[in-house]
C-alpha cells in the first residue's frame, strides 16, 4: 500500500479515498485510513452486496461512520442491470443509508445503473432536506446517463463522476457529459480494479 500512494504523489495525487462496498470491504477501509494518513474511507454496502444486510449491519454501518477517517457513505445505490437483489430490497438499504449520510453530515458516493429514475426520486426526497453548501452532496460514482441526466443530479448538488467508461467507442453521451457538464460539477475517478 505504501509504494501505491508513494506512486499516486509521484503523480500528483495527494489524497485517496478507499471505498466499502459491504461490509467486509467497509471495515478495511476504515482499517486502511487509519493506518496510512493520505487515506481516507467511505463505508456502505452497495446494490450488488446486499446479503445479509439488515438491521446489524446498518448498526454497524453506522458505528463504522463515527470514524474521523471517514468522509462518505458510499458505494451505495441501485443496480437494475445484474438486479442481483429485488429492486424494493435495494431501494430499502439505498434510503436506510441516505438516512445514514444525512444523520452523519456526510455525502455519499451513489451507483447508478438502468435505474436512473428510481435514483434521481430517492435522491429528490433526500437532498431537499439537506443543507447546501459549497460542497457536492456526494458523487454520482461512474456516471453511465447523458446530459440531460447529469443536469438533473448536479441541480440536486450532486457531483458526476467520470470514469474508465467516458473512453468506450460507443460513449459519446458521456464524452457530451464531459463536454457540457460545469468544472465544478466533474468527478475523474477509478472504478479499479473494473475499469
Amino acid at each position: 500500500v505504501a509504494a501505491v500512494l508513494d506512486r499516486a504523489l509521484a503523480a500528483g495525487v495527494a489524497r485517496v479515498v478507499t471505498v466499502g462496498i459491504d461490509l467486509a470491504s467497509s471495515r478495511r477501509a476504515v482499517d486502511l485510513a487509519g493506518r496510512h494518513d493520505r487515506v481516507w474511507a467511505a463505508v456502505g454496502v452497495s446494490p450488488n452486496d446486499l446479503a445479509g444486510h439488515g438491521p446489524g449491519s446498518m448498526r454497524e454501518l453506522a458505528e463504522l461512520s463515527r470514524s474521523e477517517r471517514v468522509v462518505a457513505i458510499g458505494e451505495i445505490g441501485l443496480d437494475y442491470h445484474w438486479l442481483r437483489w429485488p429492486a424494493q430490497a435495494q431501494q430499502a438499504a439505498f434510503r436506510e443509508q441516505l438516512e445514514l449520510a444525512g444523520d452523519r453530515g456526510l455525502p455519499v458516493i451513489v451507483h447508478s445503473r438502468k435505474a436512473h429514475e428510481d435514483t434521481l426520486a430517492a435522491l429528490a426526497e433526500w437532498s431537499a432536506g439537506r443543507p447546501r453548501t459549497e460542497r457536492p452532496l456526494g458523487v454520482m460514482h461512474c456516471f453511465s446517463g447523458d446530459a440531460d441526466l447529469a443536469r438533473a443530479y448536479t441541480a440536486l448538488g450532486m457531483a458526476v463522476s467520470l470514469a474508465g467508461n467516458v473512453t468506450y467507442p460507443g460513449a459519446r453521451a458521456l464524452r457530451s457529459v464531459a463536454a457540457e457538464a460545469c468544472r465544478d460539477c466533474l468527478v475523474l475517478e477509478t472504478d479499479s480494479p473494473y475499469m
